[in-house]
């Protein structure tokens, strides 16, 4: 029937309203940048599902097309232009590859293997290549059908040479998706949405609904140009003055979830540290909680992540030693996790967040006596023969915390103190 021709769209915007209490419910697990990709893909795209009833219907999925093609453009570009705002050194040098495949967050099985065989001139020329399909790619956006095909091509390529040595959940699986509006209709024959565009007349109707839908899309457009000037500007260079109408305009707009700033790898992470929560039933002997996904020195191989799976806790836990997420209110969640491993619970949900095969505590019931966070440098040796893993050593950045502690609430201090004097923040 009529209705439900509807039924895509409809559905498309009742999983993103679901999302978005599932956002609001999750707090800061996320507020991730794929998070933020995802609500403002799925409303454009919402658009770009509406059936074809007539010729007004034509403009509609145009107007979201782009809307979904400049959201691709100010991802890609806002990820090039945050590493030259950022002035970091190893951009700069065309050294960053170096360092990208054993300190990003979750590498895959496939990234020890580029980081040892790569050499100087590969790990140089990946880099060079990421950036020119980051700054110069997202320009072949705007211009004929070959070129976007070109374009398509480029951003397809730094993909999934992504996902092939880390996993980043559906990040990069709809980043690709958007990437598919850049190939014409009539390279995609095959599309029922292209056959059905193609033979809808323009008439009056189309006409008359064409001012408004453009004149919403250049407003769009222009939000989410101001949020790439933000994540610029967030990274210490300011890529445009922007007027104060339009400032607000992107404020009124970000309250809807538009125009977020993206960025990715603006500064390149040199160092791997890793955050190990450890318990103890004497008090001498601190055995380790085995981690589902994350990487830790007892594994001979990195852990698969099943595909399209995002382990907010692992992701969570690699942010910690660089001191922009665990410090402060944004830090408590990670005292509030270890201080629950020590209280006796009917639940064994906080348990489940770990490896269930090495847990030294696996009874909830049968806690330990007290539970304590370390951080410990982690490295690749460059012999690929060599132990999979090189672990330095390790500082304690939270706890020891006892029972008696969470109930008295005497374990902050202790967060504060370790914390500064493992990794030197300020407080």
């Amino acid at each position: 029937s009529g209705a439900l021709r509807f039924l895509p769209a409809v559905l498309l915007l009742t999983c993103q309203v679901l999302y978005g209490a599932v956002r609001l419910a999750g707090g800061q697990f996320f507020q991730l940048q794929w998070d933020a990709l995802l609500h403002e893909a799925a409303l454009f795209a919402a658009l770009l599902a509406l059936p074809s009833f007539g010729p007004a219907s034509l403009v509609v999925h145009r107007c979201a097309r782009w809307l979904l093609i400049v959201l691709l453009f100010r991802l890609m570009l806002g990820s090039g232009l945050v590493k030259l705002a950022s002035a970091d050194p190893y951009w700069g040098s065309m050294r960053a590859m170096d360092f990208h495949y054993w300190t990003q967050p979750l590498p895959a099985r496939a990234a020890k293997l580029a980081h040892v065989t790569q050499s100087r001139f590969v790990s140089s020329l990946s880099c060079a290549f990421s950036l020119v399909v980051e700054l110069l790619g997202p320009l072949l956006f705007f211009l004929g059908p070959v070129a976007r095909a070109v374009g398509c091509a480029l951003q397809s390529s730094l993909q999934l040479g992504i996902c092939a040595t880390g996993h980043y959940g559906f990040f990069n699986v709809l980043t690709l998706c958007m990437c598919m509006l850049l190939l014409d209709d009539s390279q995609l024959p095959s599309l029922p949405m292209g056959a059905m565009q193609a033979s809808e007349p323009a008439t009056a109707l189309a006409s008359l609904a064409m001012p408004p839908l453009v004149a919403l899309t250049i407003v769009l457009a222009i939000t989410q140009a101001v949020g790439l000037s933000a994540a610029c500007q967030a990274r210490g260079r300011r890529l445009l003055a922007v007027p104060t109408p339009m400032l607000r305009v992107y404020q009124s707009l970000r309250r809807l979830g538009l125009g977020n700033s993206y960025g990715l790898f603006a500064v390149m992470t040199t160092r791997r540290q890793e955050v190990v929560i450890e318990g103890t039933s004497g008090g001498r002997v601190w055995e380790p909680y085995g981690f589902r996904y994350k990487p830790d020195g007892e594994s001979t191989a990195l852990k698969p992540v099943p595909p399209m799976h995002m382990p907010r806790l692992d992701w969570w836990l690699w942010f910690v030693p660089l001191g922009m997420k665990g410090r402060g209110a944004r830090g408590r969640w990670l005292r509030q996790l270890c201080e629950r491993l020590v209280v006796p619970s009917n639940s064994s949900h906080v348990l489940r967040l770990f490896d269930t095969e090495r847990l030294p505590f696996p009874d909830p019931q049968r806690p330990p006596i007290a539970v304590r966070a370390v951080v410990r440098d982690y490295s690749w040796p460059e012999n690929a023969t060599a132990p999979f893993w090189e672990r330095g050593a390790q500082s304690v950045i939270y706890g020891p915390v006892s029972r008696d502690d969470v109930q008295w609430g005497v374990s902050d201090w202790r967060w504060r103190e370790t914390m500064q004097e493992a990794l030197g923040l300020e407080d």
